[in-house]
């Protein structure tokens, strides 16, 4: 939520400055939105936090020993001065018996002897007993051990409840929606290829139970990318790069319905047929027959007679730009390798005999060709495709797709 605020906010900043330089700046707002939509449909993993034990604060663990170390040189101390009070009372006793000889030498009569008097101490400045001495630790001991056990447990605490989403994966398609649009006013082209690109994100988002709210995001984006082809981009070359991105972004879509599919690559076969040179119209007709018959894809939607009259038509086109320049002599031997394609992906309707019949058309205009540089390239190109088909005839999976091919070199 925070980052979709910020977002807004950096985007009305912006806005305020100069149109193309804006544009540009607002191109990192969308990636940036992107990455917020990723995130917002990741699943929320909460992980429980396992708390270690408790340790007391270094302060009073380093107390603790002060005093156990303390309470233990005073028991030891006291120990020992219980050794010397025993041998006062061992030495005390032989006094006393000379004390009584004493007494009896005074009642004889040596009344003029002074007696000597040994140091003896009040009973109460005895001192504490082993017993009472070691009580006082093992005391403290006792006390400390609850406290270092309760230390020791873990507290068990309540899962934390997944964060709650505010802001939905669909309304940041809508920001992000706006944003091209601000962009597409003074640049067109970065705003169709940018619809193109968020495109895709939302047709990968479709899946699973995400497909029905995802798959109209991605067919709403690829619309307006569109619509806003025919609207603003008139440059050729702008058209040739617009139009390329258009099939590899639907050659990549997945979710979209057959109906919606179908619309789409009829509406980019007929952008293709309009370009103004007609080497880039033979291209890229010739792209859109893949549209028509996605082999080794997980689309559903196929139309095998299509894709041969997108060929068919690419033949023309590439026939009507070799004779206006020898140059393009590289169109047919680039159809050559689209026929062999769909040979090899089992196209129904494209047999090994258009092969065979183009690489016969090639070698008749390297023959006939007035300007050899100009077609030098076609020519080593050509050479490079009849030896990929001598190479397919050899291996076991494809020998029997292509044995019918009759192609060869000679003559050039």
């Amino acid at each position: 939520d925070v980052v979709y605020e910020m977002l807004s906010i950096a985007r009305e900043q912006i806005r305020r400055g100069s149109g193309l330089r804006g544009s540009r700046v607002l191109v990192s707002v969308v990636f940036s939105a992107l990455q917020l939509v990723r995130r917002i449909h990741a699943p929320v993993v909460v992980v429980e936090e396992t708390k270690e034990p408790e340790v007391a604060p270094i302060e009073e663990t380093k107390a603790k020993e002060e005093e156990t170390t303390d309470a233990e040189p005073e028991a030891t101390a006291e120990g020992k001065e219980e050794k010397p009070e025993k041998e006062e009372e061992t030495e005390k006793v032989p006094e006393e018996g000379a004390e009584g000889d004493e007494t009896e030498k005074e009642e004889a009569g040596d009344d003029g002897e002074d007696k000597k008097d040994s140091p003896t101490e009040p009973e109460d400045s005895k001192p504490a007993t082993d017993e009472s001495v070691e009580q006082i630790p093992k005391e403290e001991k006792k006390a400390e051990e609850p406290e270092a056990a309760e230390a020791l447990e873990p507290t068990a605490e309540e899962p934390t409840p997944a964060p709650k989403k505010v802001v939905t994966a669909r309304q940041v398609f809508i920001f992000i929606q706006e944003t091209v649009a601000l962009i597409g006013k003074p640049n067109a082209e970065i705003a169709v290829k940018l619809f193109l690109e968020v495109a895709l994100v939302a047709d990968s988002m479709a899946k699973g139970d995400d497909a029905t709210l995802y798959a109209p995001v991605a067919y709403e984006l690829l619309s307006q990318s569109y619509a806003l082809y025919e609207e603003r981009i008139s440059d050729p070359k702008s058209q040739l790069r617009c139009v390329t991105a258009m099939i590899g972004t639907l050659l990549t879509c997945k979710s979209l319905s057959e109906s919606d599919y179908e619309t789409l690559i009829t509406k980019t076969a007929q952008f293709s047929a309009k370009l103004t040179r007609k080497a880039d119209q033979c291209q890229m007709v010739a792209e859109c027959a893949h549209l028509f018959f996605p082999a080794g894809g997980s689309s559903t939607y196929s139309n095998p007679q299509r894709a041969l009259e997108c060929l068919q038509r690419s033949l023309k086109l590439a026939d009507a730009a070799t004779s206006s320049n020898a140059s393009n002599m590289y169109l047919f031997v680039d159809l050559m390798e689209h026929y062999m394609y769909f040979l090899e992906k089992k196209n129904p309707v494209v047999g090994a005999q258009y092969v065979t019949g183009l690489a016969a058309l090639v070698k008749e205009y390297l023959r006939n060709a007035t300007d050899a540089r100009a077609v030098s390239d076609a020519k080593h190109h050509f050479i490079g495709v009849v030896k990929e088909i001598q190479r397919k005839k050899a291996a076991e999976a494809t020998a029997e797709l292509f044995a019918p091919v009759e192609v060869d070199t000679a003559g050039l």
